[in-house]
């Protein structure tokens, strides 16, 4: 099973194994790489923030995933909430820009894009 990805900044560990921040970014950024990486077997879920261009929405749509928007501006808060462990997996000398896998309990999402590439955004 896949684990969803986010899209997110992180910084020193307030405790072993549990980052300090957790604060989505702006995932538009990543867009044009979406439809490759899910069709590599990346996961069919994103977490960030913020709204997709029309390219991610048909991306996600053709897979079957999903983009789950968060607030931003609160990594402080989501981090000591609903962090429950963060563990570098690669590229541990980036630092906070690492490859982690984190574990998150009940962190608050949107759904902003579904399965058929419908968009919350676009709509609004």
């Amino acid at each position: 099973m896949y684990a969803p990805v986010a899209l997110s900044a992180q910084v020193a560990q307030l405790r072993e194994g549990v980052s300090r921040r957790f604060g989505p970014t702006t995932a538009n950024r990543m867009d044009s790489y979406l439809d490759a990486l899910m069709e590599r077997g990346a996961s069919l879920v994103t977490i960030a923030k913020g709204g997709r261009s029309p390219q991610a929405s048909a991306a996600i749509g053709r897979r079957g995933g999903a983009y789950l928007a968060c607030i931003g501006g609160a990594a402080a808060l989501a981090a000591r909430d609903h962090i429950v462990s963060s563990e570098v997996l690669d590229y541990a000398e980036l630092g906070m820009e690492a490859v982690r896998a984190v574990r998150l309990r009940d962190l608050p999402a949107m759904l902003a894009i579904d399965a058929r590439g419908r968009d919350f955004y676009a709509r609004a």
